[in-house]
């Protein structure tokens, strides 16, 4: 059984942030085992950005996530500010430009391959240097996302079954996977849950309705542990469900753990009438 999934967006291209409209697109899934199963519908109107390979970085694509406001259980948080996230978890072929460049070794790829496998074996602060590098040569503001954001980010997929959306334990064969093979959730973002564990701006503290109701990353003095979201290719899905985040020490490295991207967006470069 197919699905076809209709996809009006609008794109931002990078060289002069010029709108262009994509036309009817068809993603096909094929569904072997439960026909029962539909798929999350990918919101029309969305706007992108294009990803751009301009030699010495790789601008990310990029999805436009508009200002809101939405709840854990009964800590109500409202994101002020818009903001892009990525559409995809970083790949090895964006951070392994950054590594040579800075004269980093090569984070391992377990044996699985690089290019378009997301990254791993990263620290939260590997993460992080990458954000900066990438600000500085594309004059954009990139960062991890907060946990906030993340969770904003994340629309409606852990009501759906799991396996469909993100490489899970029971389907990945013990290890990771190419971004993007998975359904997309509502926003047409890939693999926000599965594949790999991605480190967020907030220091970890246990009870989620601690988040900042502002949207902004929890700061704990003198703690070194980080947020990651999402889950992993390690992951089953019962626990994905009910513990879809965790507390890692930023000093560590994982073969489960990589990071997506949040742009900050400029507000002199906000356009009227896309929301």
């Amino acid at each position: 059984m197919s699905f076809r999934y209709l996809n009006y967006i609008l794109v931002f291209s990078l060289s002069g942030c010029s709108i262009l409209e994509i036309e009817e697109e068809e993603v096909e899934e094929i569904i072997e085992e439960n026909i029962n199963f539909m798929p999350l519908e990918v919101e029309s109107g969305l706007i992108e950005m294009e990803g751009k390979d301009n030699g010495s970085y790789i601008a990310p694509e990029m999805v436009l996530i508009n200002s809101g406001t939405f709840a854990i259980k009964n800590n109500n948080i409202n994101i002020k500010d818009e903001f892009f996230i990525g559409k995809y978890e970083v790949s090895f072929e964006e951070y392994d430009k950054f590594a040579r460049a800075n004269k980093k070794k090569l984070p391992s790829d377990n044996g699985w391959g690089r290019g378009k496998m997301p990254v791993t074996n990263i620290t939260y602060d590997d993460a992080v240097a990458y954000a900066e590098w990438l600000s500085q040569k594309s004059g954009d503001k990139y960062r991890l996302p907060t946990e906030a954001e993340w969770e904003f980010a994340s629309k409606e997929i852990f009501t759906q079954e799991l396996g469909y959306y993100g490489w899970i334990a029971s389907n990945s064969y013990d290890s990771a996977h190419q971004i993007g093979e998975k359904l997309p959730n509502s926003l047409n973002i890939h693999d926000l849950v599965g594949n790999v564990w991605e480190w967020c701006e907030d220091n970890y503290q246990p009870n989620i309705l601690a988040i900042p109701n502002d949207g902004k990353a929890k700061k704990i003095k003198n703690s070194d542990e980080r947020v990651a979201k999402g889950g992993s290719w390690n992951d089953s899905e019962i626990n994905l469900k009910t513990n879809n985040r965790m507390g890692f020490i930023s000093s560590l490295k994982m073969n489960d753990t990589g990071f997506r991207l949040v742009m900050e967006v400029k507000k002199k470069n906000k356009m009227k009438g896309l929301k």
